[in-house]
């Protein structure tokens, strides 16, 4: 038996193609050579900024580390403190925050977020100096209280402001009252601001790692910081929901919902099972 066949073959014009799945936009990114660490005198203004690639729909935090007190989203100010300001350059990415005029009590780590899921952070240091003089200090950057999460890793970070001819020798870390770490000074290089820096890495962070931490210098006070370990899945879960929330509430609501945030991470800080340990 024989079949007809058509006198002409479709071309390829005749084709319908098949849609196609649009393309998800780009992660945004930060751009790491475009952010600095600042230090300034004390009353001088202060800038510390993060360009960020890609931002597209959502919304740029800062947040101040030691109390996670939210205090700018994109250009709007979610404190009381009107030195705080959000500075955004458009052709280049950057979001500066800006603190008019600085004081003592302003140094410490900052956060530039975006409100991905799970949000992209970045951490930048602010360190005030004394306007006349660089008192003998010692302190923990961090804050006098710190949260880390079950299985990541935990840094902390001691500066040492000392007198120009009385350089501590070594910084010792302890854990309660443990030693942990033990970091000789003699060889490192003098800074111009006579301060010395001192890191202490706790990796793959357990519960049995929480408590005291204290930075002591040879020759000066010491610093200490009280570390609280939390479960990693329920306080990204937290801070990413809120983080979302932000880019499509109002001024009011945002500023509502930065308060029950602060109280959520306090309940899951007291009440979760393993504290009671």
């Amino acid at each position: 038996m024989y079949h007809h066949l058509p006198s002409q073959w479709p071309t390829p014009a005749d084709v319908t193609p098949k849609p196609t799945a649009p393309r998800p936009p780009p992660e945004p990114y930060f751009v790491p050579t475009a952010s600095k660490n600042a230090t300034i005198r004390q009353g001088d203004p202060a800038f510390l900024s993060c360009q960020v690639e890609n931002l597209g729909a959502y919304t740029v935090s800062w947040i101040r580390v030691r109390d996670l007190h939210i205090l700018t989203v994109d250009r709007y100010t979610y404190t009381a403190d009107q030195r705080f300001q959000s500075l955004h350059n458009n052709e280049t990415g950057e979001w500066t925050l800006n603190i008019k005029w600085t004081e003592r009590k302003d140094t410490g780590i900052y956060e530039c977020q975006v409100s991905t899921l799970p949000v992209k952070s970045l951490a930048l240091y602010l360190i005030v100096l004394d306007y006349l003089y660089l008192a003998a200090t010692t302190q923990i950057l961090e804050g006098t209280m710190v949260y880390g999460y079950k299985g990541e890793d935990l840094n902390l970070t001691c500066m040492v402001n000392h007198n120009y001819d009385r350089r501590p020798n070594h910084v010792i870390w302890y854990h309660q009252n443990d030693i942990v770490a033990y970091e000789q000074l003699r060889k490192r290089d003098r800074s111009p601001l006579n301060s010395i820096t001192s890191y202490h890495l706790i990796r793959n962070v357990d519960f049995d790692d929480a408590g005291n931490y204290t930075c002591a210098p040879d020759i000066y006070t010491s610093a200490s910081t009280i570390v609280h370990i939390l479960d990693g899945d329920e306080m990204q879960s937290a801070k990413s929901n809120a983080a979302s929330a932000f880019g499509t509430l109002p001024v009011t609501t945002v500023t509502a919902l930065a308060w029950t945030t602060v109280f959520g991470l306090l309940c899951i800080l007291y009440c979760h099972p393993d504290n009671a340990r």
